[in-house]
């Protein structure tokens, strides 16, 4: 659905020409991937790409990534439930819900903080990883 709004336009680059090729046939397979695999992204308006990047590289080349993600996301976590949602209004119960579902998701599916260390370890034990260097400040147009 999402798909629908925006129509991505995915590019890869072929390992071996260093060319630019439209789509994500040049991203190897797992079983082909002998190191960690850095797929890069781009922030659009509010990081939805994100929501369509995870899912789509699973379904299309089999690759489950792990997110580098702002430390807010970890923020209510590390604070029991009181970090981020101080700088929302308490009586706004449905946002405070809909911010900790989605942060939820966005642990539940993998994502670590994005320090130095995290993408390290990930890289350090060959996992595919998602970075966005942009983060935040790039998704809200800051």
């Amino acid at each position: 659905p999402l798909e629908i709004l925006t129509s991505p336009v995915y590019f890869s680059t072929d390992q071996c020409t260093g060319s630019v090729i439209r789509g994500l046939s040049a991203i190897p397979s797992p079983e082909k991937i002998s190191g960690p695999l850095l797929i890069v992204g781009n922030h659009q308006l509010f990081g939805f790409d994100m929501w369509m990047m995870v899912p789509h590289l699973y379904e299309d080349r089999k690759i489950a990534l792990r997110g580098l993600a702002h430390d807010i996301v970890f923020q209510s976590e590390k604070k029991g439930n009181n970090g981020l949602m101080e700088q929302i209004d308490q009586k706004n119960i449905t946002m405070h819900s809909a911010v900790e579902y989605v942060y939820g998701l966005f642990r539940e599916f993998g994502a670590v903080p994005a320090t130095p260390y995290s993408f390290y370890r990930l890289a350090q034990s060959k996992q595919s990883i998602l970075h966005y260097p942009g983060g935040a400040r790039e998704a809200y147009h800051e």
